[in-house]
């Protein structure tokens, strides 16, 4: 793992970043939770080691199975950005807890492209229709 002074200054840049987007921002560690007062949106990152590789990475909490005093299951984790690129990756926070849909405009070309790509990466029309295409495509 990185130098733990690297891995805060990294965390305080992003932070940082996400605050000059208008975001609340609440650090516990090296995870960094973006909040969108307004929206009333949350979406919490955390950096890691992925591969040798200091990676940003989401912090999906889908849905679980709740035992009553049983400990919180850990949220799946999907790295999208090297831990380096601080405006990258607090763009793509902003965008995830932006609560409109202005920067992900898709229109029929787009979703074309994205159907094309998917069926180079070998995916059948049932894996595009049910999954997000471009994260399944490896282009996050």
């Amino acid at each position: 793992m990185a130098d733990p002074q690297c891995l805060r200054e990294y965390v305080d840049r992003l932070s940082v970043a996400l605050t000059e987007r208008g975001l609340k921002v609440k650090v516990t560690g090296y995870r960094v939770t973006a909040i969108n007062v307004g929206a009333h949106l949350v979406q919490s990152v955390e950096l890691q080691d992925v591969d040798g590789v200091l990676m940003w990475c989401w912090l999906w909490l889908g849905p679980r199975l709740v035992v009553r005093g049983a400990p919180r299951p850990e949220p799946d984790v999907e790295p999208f950005s090297p831990g380096d690129e601080i405006d990258y990756a607090a763009l793509r926070i902003a965008n995830v807890v932006a609560g409109t849909r202005e920067n992900t405009v898709i229109d029929a070309t787009n979703v074309q492209t994205l159907i094309s790509l998917c069926r180079m990466a070998q995916l059948d029309d049932k894996t595009i229709a049910h999954r997000t295409p471009a994260r399944e495509c490896g282009r996050y």
